[in-house]
């Protein structure tokens, strides 16, 4: 079965970590299952800092005008990968005489095998995050779609991109709008 890939924005630069929260919940539930998922935030452009030397430990008003993108790789198969690969590369070095390398070897090509939602694609679509904002890519193999939709009600959210059904996008666009 293919991947469906589901972008969803949100205002609040930790917003899309609590969605991510919420995916996982309903991951563990057996609600859906996840191949891949990223976050990308971009801070506030003015952050409240506390001045540690002072005595009155008043906050410091600091501003940055367009804060760096936080991408947040949260694929765990990249280490299933890895171990995998480190297993094959072990084996294959018992074989040829040079265990240690071999699992050297198999252990990074195992990481370095990119099976989820583009590097590449994630860093283009980030970059149009303005401050106090962020987004999640979600790459999606299974979900029982009614209920995954009552859940993700609470969290109000934008579709920025999908690959589902028209009419399964639009559901998911009246559940993070609260629409009924």
């Amino acid at each position: 079965m293919t991947s469906q890939l589901v972008i969803l924005a949100f205002d609040g630069a930790h917003a899309a970590t609590t969605m991510l929260d919420a995916v996982r919940s309903m991951e563990q539930r057996g609600l859906l299952e996840i191949d891949d998922a990223v976050v990308a935030m971009r801070p506030a452009a003015s952050e409240m800092l506390f001045n540690a030397g002072s005595v009155s430990a008043q906050p410091v008003a600091v501003s940055v005008s367009n804060p760096e993108v936080e991408i947040t790789q949260t694929d765990s198969r990249r280490g299933q990968s890895a171990m995998i690969g480190g297993g094959i590369g072990l084996l294959a070095g018992w074989l040829f005489g040079g265990p240690i390398g071999g699992l050297a070897i198999g252990t990074v090509l195992g990481a370095m095998r990119d099976r989820g939602i583009s590097d590449r694609f994630v860093n283009e679509l980030s970059a149009q995050l303005q401050p106090d904002s962020s987004a999640i890519f979600l790459l999606v193999r299974r979900a029982d779609t009614y209920r995954v939709l009552e859940e993700l009600r609470p969290h109000q959210g934008r579709v920025v991109h999908t690959t589902l059904t028209p009419e399964t996008e639009q559901a998911l666009r009246k559940a993070l709008e609260n629409e009924a």
